[in-house]
């Protein structure tokens, strides 16, 4: 088990993941894509990024962990199997909506520093954050996708 030094738990997971299991949830969480979180927040952005921001008063909920009585998989109603379920994706915002486009471009650039992240969602599909997860074999450049 892994535990961020950039990221509480509360931050990457839903109020419900935290409310039921507590610290516990730390082991649902894929412990490579945790160490890129932290390397992306000290190392290539070097400012402060958000995931879920509930635990401190704001509306992100379900930006990292979610499960199946989250809002967003308990609309779905086809099988809904994606990162974010499996504890291998995070939604990632600056401070500052306008850096989202700086910090994609960063995070292409610094890709060969990450040791799990191997896609990344489609600037145009997400302006307002990054989508970030493990579910590609890694290969000499990020996959994008929509």
């Amino acid at each position: 088990m892994y535990k961020c030094k950039w990221f509480t738990l509360k931050e990457l997971v839903s109020p419900a993941v935290y409310q039921k299991f507590g610290e516990f949830a730390w082991n649902f969480l894929n412990p490579g894509m945790l160490k890129d979180l932290d390397l992306l927040r000290e190392f290539i952005w070097g400012k402060p990024l958000f995931i879920n921001t509930w635990s401190f008063g704001g509306s992100y909920k379900e930006s990292g962990f979610r499960c199946n009585t989250d809002s967003i998989v308990k609309a779905k109603k086809v099988p809904y199997c994606s990162a974010h379920v499996l504890g291998r994706g995070f939604d990632i915002k600056p401070e500052l909506i306008e850096d989202v486009p700086i910090l994609y471009n960063k995070i292409q650039l610094n890709f060969h520093k990450f040791g799990a992240v191997s896609r990344m969602e489609n600037i145009i599909s997400a302006p307002t954050w990054i989508h970030l997860d493990d579910l590609e074999e890694r290969k000499n450049k990020i996959i994008i996708f929509q």
